[in-house]
């Protein structure tokens, strides 16, 4: 198996403290993907790897906060959700690229994918806070949307 590696380039006054989260995000990526076996993509995969790692940084560093991870503005959750709902099989790099560089017409912010991924992830321990981080490391972003029961918000 091909083994993955990440570069981190910093600018010279970069914060401490972001880049203590950056390397746990990234951290959890390598493990996610280290150990999966199945490496297909599409939007829905692609948002939840986001997000999965996003959790798992906020466990570890609770009090930093990132800009890719900032609150999102009133009825701007719902848009992403729509995007998201109508396009979660989505394997057009186009539309992956728009989730995480933002596109204005579609009602997408910069970091989309790690907004929404957040959110559903979050919703998800809130729902299931028994089960471990190895465990909702490994579930398939299907599940981890079913059991959130993240869309029962929007209906």
């Amino acid at each position: 198996m091909a083994r993955k590696f990440y570069l981190i380039e910093l600018a010279p006054n970069f914060p401490e403290q972001v880049l203590q989260y950056t390397v746990a995000h990234e951290y959890h990526h390598t493990i996610h993907w280290e150990s999966r076996k199945d490496h297909s993509r599409n939007l829905l995969q692609d948002v939840m790897v986001e997000g999965r790692a996003e959790m798992f940084a906020k466990q570890v560093y609770p009090g930093i906060e990132v800009p890719w991870n900032s609150a999102l503005p009133p009825g701007t959750e719902k848009q992403i959700w729509q995007v998201l709902k109508e396009n979660k099989d989505s394997t057009n790099t186009g539309m992956l690229d728009d989730f995480f560089n933002g596109n204005p017409s579609k009602g997408l912010p910069r970091w989309s994918n790690y907004k929404i991924g957040y959110k559903i992830i979050e919703k998800y321990v809130e729902e299931n806070p028994d089960v471990p981080i190895e465990e909702w490391t490994q579930l398939p972003a299907v599940e981890i949307l079913e059991l959130s029961h993240y869309q029962d918000k929007f209906n």
